[in-house]
Order: structure tokens, then sequence, then C-alpha cells
């Protein structure tokens, strides 16, 4: 075991054995809450005191690190305080010995909750009285610099054996409006400050796009952040995020609250929305608060439209964000985007980090507070005013990308998607567009049509054939390029050498695979690598893309100047492309390239693992569609579960090491069992192994045999419809007779005394053969799947109304469900696709929604969209 001496400046990491090496001092406060130690030091320059200590909990993890601190500086103490969120285990030992001390005699001491409920656990341990125990916890509830003063005020007297009989919280707003240097403002004095400071509202690319005319002057933008700001975890961010948005010609209103979980916090940002109505909204509060499941009176944004941007904040040092490939600690992670984006929040744009900005004398404490980062600043205001931007923009002059995926790359494969007919889906989003009076041109006649005219021109397959619907001039290109991040110039060069060189480069420009239908720009994406594995390349974290594929995105975003881009189902590459986790900086590959515009991505429901990725990765908002019209899919059940482990791997990335190691292990160990490994011949690294199983689901799904594929905006019907119902009313989903499996049932209704769901197919039936069922099939009925096969086709036959379900007690009960929700659920399905489709062009939020198989009975998911 090593022991660190505490330095100012450097943060100490968690299970380290460290010596605070603090003097003994008369006064001990500790806490855990780097905005309350800085309060604390503020109290203590304004007092002049210089006998209190401040320390961080999180710096005292280790057991070791306590025995030192209360050798050296507590035992000498008159009073300590220690402030813990989440209880007495939150930091067990060290509480343990304290109360050993406290209860010897050896000082005062009183452990407070780090929140508003009272903790009587605390209280019991503590040493003072429950009076003075309960004015200490009201002066920290209330918060504020006034507060504070009276906590150094109330420290002193319990540490002399006086009562608190003279102090009483004063009143620190929970809520409010603030702005720089006036700090809480009426939304009056806040209006007036926004109109002067407020210039029209350009956008980014104004020269680009012709006839946009002028857009609506003022655009709110309210910034959601946390009181403790101002208490002392640093207002720098906010004050750098407000100049910029204010430079960018948009209009902040910052908004201070404890909690959106409150009532009167609630109410007041209702009340702030209804007189500054947002086009746009920055959030840096974390947490979720479930929106999909409570009452308009709970929620903040009931009624409003705005699209909700997530800020983040690291809570560590900005060196360790550059180092960590991962982006943010698995805490971070939790509480800033994983949580947040259950909301429907988007974006995930790093602006702050914190950083120990001074080593406080007074206390013996390092100090850390948020330090803004003035390019995630930056890129977070670009991204806010394009969402305003599309948002006040008519229909009629929005210019928006659909890019088609192409994997693997084969001319074959043009426009795939699994489970979903891309290039039909891509002419039903064009037909929607026009009919809501976006300029477009001609279109094809059908899905087929739109892939003869992109194999007119350059692909993947063949770059050398044709003129392709849009070239780049080499000069353009390089231009664009050497705006590029240096890191990211020397990688492309060093794997693909110079531009000309690049098959899509010919006669001095890139020629792209794109169709142009007047506003709308259709584009092939061209494929990451040429000469390494083409399905591996989908999924390879380091390989840098060519630069036809930069080419093609900034041709998008510069010349072509769309204001949204569509990537058109599962999936695409640039959400894999190399970079950063989560937290992207300047050198992740998708951040250059696209995370500042609006990003909207049809994505299969069933796959919330990949769709995550596109989320964190690109700030996408997902529209997430229908699967596949299904028929029986037992076969592929082991492959299912095998995808399900992968799913959950992907999702749980970053955040737990050792779940990560487990989950690993089982998908190795599952891919053994079933000899999966053989056919896939998977090498002796694991993480190389993990990838060609991925790789190889991937392929697999596109070789399995469906009963058609789904069209976005279009919900199935006919025999599509009836197969889909079956399916979805095979798996169980609950104890309610309704909710039971529609096979199940009929095997109940007809006493055959056998599970349909976990039949045995090739096991001889020896069980009834009731004629209602023997003459649904000319076929021999021989095996318990002979069995199950009849019990479909009566399924079938219920479900389109061919049968009547009289003297069938339990499948009545199923067919109702069907018919009151199943049913419904799927025809409302399609419209709501499109409908989300088109809010979100219009810059609106877009719902938070469950994903997961609604064949594995996760009917919560329908309707899509």
């Amino acid at each position: 075991m090593h022991l660190l001496a505490a330095q100012a400046g450097i943060l100490q990491q968690e299970g380290e054995a460290i010596d605070l090496g603090q003097s003994p001092g008369k006064i001990i406060f500790a806490s855990a809450a780097d905005s309350e130690l800085s309060a604390m030091a503020g109290a203590i320059d304004r007092a002049g005191s210089n006998d209190l200590r401040l320390a961080n909990v999180l710096a005292l993890a280790h057991n070791m690190s306590v025995d030192l601190w209360l050798e050296k500086t507590v035992r000498h103490a008159d009073l300590v305080v220690v402030r813990l969120l989440g209880g007495a285990c939150y930091w067990s030992y060290g509480v343990d010995e304290l109360s050993a001390a406290a209860a010897s005699g050896a000082f005062k001491l009183a452990l407070l909750p780090g929140d508003a409920a009272p903790d009587l656990a605390l209280f019991e341990r503590s040493t003072i009285s429950k009076e003075d125990w309960g004015k200490l916890h009201a002066l920290f509830t209330a918060g504020g610099p006034d507060n504070m003063d009276l906590v150094l005020e109330g420290f002193y007297a319990l540490g002399s054996n006086q009562p608190l009989t003279e102090i009483k919280a004063k009143p620190f707003a929970r809520f409010g409006l603030w702005w720089p240097e006036k700090g809480m403002l009426d939304a009056d004095s806040l209006a007036n400050i926004s109109s002067q400071g407020t210039t029209r509202f350009s956008g980014p690319h104004p020269e680009l796009v012709e006839g946009e005319g002028p857009l609506r002057e003022r655009a709110f933008v309210p910034i959601l952040f946390y009181r403790a700001a101002l208490e002392g975890a640093g207002t720098a961010t906010l004050e750098r995020l407000i100049r910029e948005l204010e430079n960018a010609g948009l209009s902040p209103v910052p908004m201070v609250i404890s909690t959106l979980k409150e009532g009167a916090c609630i109410r007041f940002a209702q009340a702030v929305f209804k007189r500054f109505v947002p086009d746009v909204i920055l959030n840096l509060t974390g947490f979720a608060l479930g929106l999909d499941n409570i009452d308009k009176k709970q929620n903040p944004f009931a009624n409003i439209d705005a699209p909700i941007i997530q800020l983040l904040q690291a809570g560590r040092a900005k060196k360790l964000w550059q180092q960590d490939m991962q982006g943010l600690s698995a805490k971070d992670l939790a509480m800033q985007i994983v949580l947040p984006e259950m909301d429907g929040r988007i974006g995930a744009l790093i602006v702050g980090h914190k950083d120990e900005a001074l080593w406080h004398q007074g206390g013996q404490c390092s100090l850390a507070a948020y330090q803004p980062d003035n390019k995630g600043i930056a890129r977070a205001v670009r991204l806010a005013g394009n969402w305003v931007r599309l948002r006040q923009l008519a229909p009629s002059t929005r210019r928006i990308g659909i890019v088609l995926a192409n994997y693997p790359i084969r001319d074959g494969r043009i426009a795939n998607g699994v489970g979903y007919d891309a290039p039909q889906s891509t002419l039903e989003i064009l037909k929607a567009l026009s009919g809501a009076g976006y300029q477009l041109a001609e279109l094809p006649e059908d899905g087929n049509e739109l892939i003869e005219m992109v194999q007119q021109g350059p692909t993947n397959a063949d770059p050398e054939r044709g003129k392709g619907g849009a070239v780049l001039a080499l000069d353009d290109y390089l231009a664009l390029f050497s705006a590029m991040p240096e890191k990211i110039r020397k990688e492309v060069i060093a794997r693909w050498g110079k531009p000309e060189d690049d098959p899509f480069c010919r006669q001095d420009g890139f020629h792209l695979p794109v169709i142009l239908f007047g506003n709308i720009a259709v584009l092939l994406q061209p494929a990451r690598g040429y000469d390494r594995d083409i399905e591996a390349s989908y999924h390879d974290p380091d390989l840098v893309p060519p630069h036809a594929y930069l080419a093609s995105y900034l041709w998008l975003r510069e010349v072509f100047a769309a204001n949204a881009l569509i990537h058109n189902g599962k999936h695409g590459s640039l959400e894999w492309l190399p970079g950063k986790a989560i937290a992207l900086d300047e050198n992740s590959y998708p951040l250059a390239l696209w995370a500042e515009m609006p990003h909207l991505y049809p994505f299969i429901v069933n796959d919330p693992g990949e769709g995550s990725q596109a989320k964190r990765r690109t700030g996408a908002v997902i529209i997430d569609h229908l699967v596949p019209p299904l028929t029986r899919a037992e076969t592929y059940g082991p492959l299912k579960d095998l995808e399900a482990l992968l799913d959950e791997y992907y999702a749980a990335s970053g955040m737990d090491r050792r779940r990560l190691a487990d989950l690993k292990r089982r998908i190795l160990d599952f891919t053994r069992d079933g000899a999966l490994d053989k056919d896939i011949a998977l090498p002796a690294n694991e993480d190389e192994a993990l990838g060609k199983i991925d790789n190889f689901l991937c392929e697999l799904k596109e070789a399995q045999i469906r009963d058609g594929l789904h069209v976005f905006g279009c919900s199935p019907t006919g025999d599509m419809e009836r197969d889909l119902i079956v399916a979805l009313a095979r798996a169980p989903r609950g104890e309610e007779p309704g909710e039971n499996s529609l096979v199940r049932a009929l095997a109940d209704d007809f006493k055959l005394g056998f599970d349909p769901l976990s039949a045995k197919f090739g096991e001889r039936w020896n069980g009834p053969k009731p004629a209602e069922l023997a003459e649904l099939s000319d076929d021999i009925w021989r095996s318990e799947g002979d069995t199950v096969e009849r019990l479909e086709l009566l399924a079938a036959k219920l479900v389109s109304h061919e049968e009547s379900n009289q003297n069938l007690p339990a499948a009545s009960a199923v067919l109702r469900t069907i018919e009151q929700t199943i049913r419904p659920r799927l025809k409302a399905s399609g419209p709501s696709e499109i409908r989300a489709l088109l809010d979100a062009l219009n810059g609106k939020f877009i719902a938070p929604g469950p994903s997961g198989a609604p064949s594995r009975g996760r009917l919560d998911v329908l309707p899509t969209g």
C-alpha cells in the first residue's frame, strides 16, 4: 500500500490512502459536495477565521486516510460536523470512527444529512442536542452566503458549549431567474436585459441559402441549472454560456432551480416558459423525471414543444477527460446522460469540467469548482442555434439531407436497414415532406426506381461510375479539410494518403453519390474502408474514414447547407467512427463531422443498445419504427438471446467495468455452448471476439427470411397485420387473462395439457386431437410441433375473424386485448412515425418512449414513433 500526500491542484482518486496533511483546528467540517466546501470557505474568508479545517469526504475513501486524519487533525478539535448524502452507510468507516471518538468525549459531533430530509439515524450518532442539530440542518438546507455565515457562527457557538438559541435560517431562493453580476431578477428585469443584448439571429449559413428571409428576432433559450452553482459550485461555465448565446443573437433565460421534482420549482419553470416561450432549452441538471409516466402538473415541460439539449459538466479535471477515451466517469454517465436521455434530452455536449482551482489556506483544503470548456460551449451554442434555425425556417426553405447505409459494401446492399425497407421508406419520407410544404423535385415511382437512380452514379462498389449528383471541387475540399482538427487531418492522410488518390476523386473533384430532389439531398453513405474486412469496418473503433467520407459530410454541411440530417434506418457508420465513447471532443470524428446539427434517426424499436450509440455520439433524435412483419421466429430464439446480451453490453459500456466483464464472459460462453464459435471462427483476443460476434449477428440478421420489411410511416395491413398480431400475442405479458399468450390460451381451452411455448417440436404427440384443430391442416398430426402449428393456424383465423371464438373463454380474453390494444396500437404506429419525423424537422421536442421487442411481450413500445 502506498501513501499519497494531499496537494493543491491534484485530484486524489478513490481507493488510495492519502494524508490530508492538515494541522489541528478547533472546528472540522467535512462534506462530499464541492459546492458546500466552497460555500464554507467563503464564510471563513468573510469572518477571517483561521482555525476551521475543511475536508472532502471523497478524499477519505480509504480507511487509512481516515485514521491519519483523525490522529493528526480531528482529535484536537472542539466540534466535528459532517454532511452525508446517502446516510451513514455512504461513509461507514468514517462515521464509526468519529462516533466512537465523540462518545469518548474527544469532541462534539454533528452528523447531518446532505439533503433536506431529516435522517434520525445520523442524529442518533451525533452528540449535540436535537434542537441544535435541527437548526444546523435547516441552515444548510436553506443555503446561500448569509446562512453559511450563520453556520460558521453556530459552529463556534457549539464548539464553545453555547446553544444556538439566536440563530435562525434566512430565506434563500430555491428557484428564480438569474443574471451574471446582477444576481436574482424578476421577469421584467430579465426581459429588459435580454432585449438590450440581443441582435437578430441569423444562424450559421445565411449566405448559402437563397430566399430564407428574416427570422424572428428574439429566440429565447432557457438555461436550467442547479442552485448549487450559486452556493459554491461556480458560475464560470454559466457566464461563458450566456455570453456566447448573446453573441450568437440568442436570448438566454438563466433559470436557477433546486430540483425539477418539487412542486414550487415545477410551477416556476412552467411560468417562465409561458413568459419566455422557448425555441430550445439548455439543461445542466441531471437525473430523470420520467416524463412518459407523470401528470402534466408534475411536468415542468408539459406545455412547451422545444427540444431540450443536455449539457455536461464533468465531475473531474479537464486533463482526465482529455486522456480518457470513455469520456466521462460512470457516475457522470449515469446522472448526466443515461437518466436524462430517458426524458428525451439530446445533444450530450461537454461544456465544463470540475477543476481544483485553488488551495484554500484557511481551511487547508483544495477547492474544486466548475470551469468552462470554451470550445464545448461554442459547440453547444451552435447546436442550439441550428435547432432554432430549423424551428423558425419555413418548410419550403429548409434543406434536408437523407443518408442511406450501404452495409456490406455491395451494390446489392445499397440502402439496407435491419428489418427495414429503406428505399421505400425514403420515398415515403420524401412524399411526406412534399405534403408538408418542402420544396422537392419529381420523385421516383417506388423504392426500386430510387435505387436504380443511385446506381446510375458512383457507389462504394464502383466509385468511378457516372458523374454523381454533386461534385465537391478538390480546392474546396482542401479548404474545408484544413479547418478540421490537426489530429484528424494527420490520421486520415496517414491511413488513406492524399485526397486526390481517393477512388471518388477524379478530374479535380469528389464525385459524390448524391441525388438531389429540390431542397432534399439523398446521399449514399461512403464506405469507411476499402482494403479491410467490409463488415468489420462498420464497428471497428479505430478505423478512420477516408477522404470521400469526410467530403460527403462536409458537402452536406457547408455547401448544400443542410438544416438537418436524417440517417434512414439501422444503421449507418457515423456513430461508430473513432473518438471518445461519450462527451466527445473536437478530435472525435462524429462530432467533427455532424454533432452541431439537428440529427434524426429512424431506428428499429427492438435495438436500444445500438440506438444509444447514435444518441450519445451524434446527438441523434431516435424516431423508432416497427419491427418487420413477423412469422414464427422460434428457430432464432437463442440468437435473439445472444443479441440481447450484446445490447446489454453496449448499453452498459462505460458505467461498470465489472459488469462489463461479466457480460463479456456470458456472451463468449453462450457462443461456445451453442457451437457458434466454430461458425464465427472466434479469435483468441476477447475484445476482438466480441466484435466478430457482433458482426456475425448483423450479417445473420440480414440473412434471415422475413415476411416482408417495415416501411416507415406504414402500418402493416392484411395478412402481414394478422401474422404480426399473432406473433405479438404469442408471448405472455402478465398475470391477467387478457395478458396471456394466445396459443397458450387456446391450448388451455382445448385442454391439451401442455405448454406450446416450451414444446419440444420433435417429441411425439400423445395428447388429445380435437376436431377443430385437426381439420385445420391435412398434414399428419404426429409431433408436438404439429400441435403448435395447428394452434398457430387457429390463432391466425381468430385474429382475422375467419373463425368464431365461441366456447373459447381463455382465448376470448386475449382476443379482446388484441382488438382493444394491440391492433389499434399497430394501426397508429405508421402515422405516428411520420408525425414524429415531421415534428422533429419542425424543431419540436420528441417525447421519449420505451424500446424493446414487441414480440417478446413489450407491447408498451407501441405505437412506435
